[in-house]
Parts: C-alpha cells; structure tokens; sequence
C-alpha cells in the first residue's frame, strides 16, 4: 500500500477544520475525551482544548515519512469514523464526535490529515447511548465544563461524517491512495501554499513501513486521524500519551 501526502501550512487565524471521533471516559468525577482506539487501561486524555503534536523519534511532528501528528479527517477521506466505532465495539465507553481547528504544518493524504497544533471547536454526543448516573444531560455539562466548548447532538455532524459508513475504519488494501486534494477540498491550498513538499510512503502488507519518500524514517504510526495502537495505514486510528503537553496522537 502506498499512501502518497503533501504538506501544506494554515495560520492560526485560519486554521483548516476537520472531525475526529473520541471515546468519553470517566476520570473521577470529570468526563475527558481521549483514543477510541488506545489499548490501554487507563487511555491519556486529550488534555485541555488545545493540543500540540509531538513525536516519540523526537523529531518535530507531523514529519514526512512519519506517521506523527494529530489527526482528523476532512471531506472525501476514505477512512471511515462510523467504521472505528465498529473496530471498537468491545471497548464499553460513551463516544463523540468532535471538530478540530487544525494550524502550523498540516500533512494531507487520502486517508486523513496530521497536523501540527489543534484545537476541539465542539462536541457531538449520541443522545442515546448514555447509561445512569451519567445522562446524556449531565455528560454535556461536564464535557463543556472541562473543554469550554458547544456540546451538542449529532445532528450538528455533517453528513459526509455519519454518511462515509463502512465495516471498518480503514479502507481495503486495493483502495487507490494517490493523493487527490481537489477531491478533498484542499485544490486551493495546493496552489497558494507557500510549501511544496511531498512525498509518499509504503506500507507493507504486514502494516509496517518498508520505504518512504521524502525524509523517509520507516517507522510506525503514533496515530491515526482518530486515535489506535494500529499499523502505519490505519491513519485515522490511533493516539499516544502526551508527552510535556504535546501528543503523539490524532
């Protein structure tokens, strides 16, 4: 699998907006959001409203090559968000939806994005999945409480997230990864931005990298556009903890 990216740049004060899904845990009387996907007892938390992307190889992240960054997903990305919460129907927590303003250098691919800085715009919750004591009210209140932002329905989700369904959240090995930022939306930033890098990345079928364009590093993910401790193509899956108030994570 060759997953082909480019590297673009988006001010703070015009960030680029994309969605990700988060699991909803309990941490004493706090709800915090955090990996869908984190293979973890005890999964670290998105930390505050705003989060900054790190790296374990300590380089700084998103990088070519790597798989760092923090990820979302944006208009006519293949992986599927409704797809992860199938991936995860053993894990027994609550679960969102949130947007993110991504900023700084943003890594784009078909898959996904990575991006360097984030920050949660709102937060969708399912209004029937809640079990006492934590109502579907009392989640809203606390999850506003903790990040300071809108917190809502899905109805506020747009379609091309509840809409993209699949059996999983990956897309199948024979799914065409060349990258296409028309397709997603991103034409314009492919021709104003001021930085032209790119590059690609295979994947072998074991999910591990085996080669890599530009600054190529050949390691595995830390991430995917939603958070899971899965190989180098699961872009949308996986987080990392958070490491001096940066994440490895999406």
């Amino acid at each position: 699998m060759v997953i082909e990216e480019r590297e673009l740049h988006y001010p703070p004060e015009s960030p680029l907006r994309a969605w990700r899904l988060f699991r909803v845990r309990a941490a004493g009387a706090e709800l915090v959001l955090s990996s869908p996907m984190y293979r973890d007892p005890d999964p670290p938390a998105w930390p505050e409203v705003g989060s900054v992307a790190s790296c374990h190889e300590g380089h700084p992240a998103p990088a070519a090559g790597c798989r760092c960054g923090i990820y979302g997903a944006v208009p006519g990305t293949l992986d599927s968000l409704p797809g992860y919460l199938l991936d995860t129907a053993g894990d027994d927590g609550d679960w969102a939806y949130a947007e993110i303003s991504c900023s700084g250098r943003v890594f784009v691919d078909m898959r996904g994005v990575r991006a360097e800085r984030a920050e949660i715009v709102r937060i969708a919750l399912p209004d029937s999945a809640w079990a006492e004591p934590v109502g579907f009210d009392t989640a809203k209140l606390k999850l506003h409480e903790r990040y300071g932002v809108p917190v809502g329905g899905l109805d506020g989700v747009p379609p091309w997230v509840t809409g993209n369904r699949s059996d999983a959240g990956r897309p199948s090995d024979d799914v065409d990864l060349r990258l296409d930022l028309d397709r997603l939306g991103l034409g314009e930033e492919r021709r104003d931005s001021g930085h032209a890098g790119s590059g690609q990345v295979d994947v072998g079928v074991d999910g591990g990298m085996i080669g890599a364009g530009v600054d190529g590093r050949g390691h595995r993910a830390v991430d995917g556009p939603q958070g899971a401790s899965l190989a180098a193509p699961d872009a949308l899956a996986e987080d990392s903890a958070a490491a001096g108030g940066g994440e490895q994570r999406g």
